[in-house]
């Protein structure tokens, strides 16, 4: 536990990197992540990823153009989420910190936020994919 984060597990990698995810990326993701790279450790997050300042901002302007039709409390669906290019940057990113054998640190869902497509996403390439290679 670092400054009252903690995270709820780890997915051991071979190339002395980090990555981390979880949901509350402001919140929780990126102060832990901060309190490794302060430590001297190679840490990556969505939020370091080219590209990532351009499709969130479009992700944001849907989410708004959804709102302004159906009503602020509006969520878009699982299948408007995946249909943004934010979530295929964070899905790539996802597979390859895996696949160059990054150590994933997830920080889980602390603050009780709704359930997340992106975070399902990443559990699925990430803590889902390594059970399956279990014999």
């Amino acid at each position: 536990m670092r400054n009252g984060l903690r995270a709820a597990r780890v997915l051991p990698g071979t190339n002395g990197r980090i990555a981390v995810i979880g949901r509350g990326q402001g919140d929780v993701v990126e102060p832990f992540a901060q309190l490794l790279r302060e430590e001297r450790y190679t840490v990556e997050t969505i939020k370091n990823v080219p590209g990532n300042g351009e499709t969130w901002k479009d992700f944001l302007e849907l989410v708004e153009k959804k709102q302004k039709i159906f009503g602020s409390g509006y969520r878009l669906t699982r299948e408007e989420v995946m249909g943004t290019s934010f979530y295929q940057l964070d899905e790539a990113w996802t597979v390859g910190i895996r696949e160059q054998g990054y150590t994933i640190i997830d920080m889980g869902n602390p603050l009780k936020k709704n359930p997340s497509t992106f975070l399902n996403m990443e559990y699925q390439h990430t803590f889902d994919w390594a059970r399956r290679q279990i014999p």
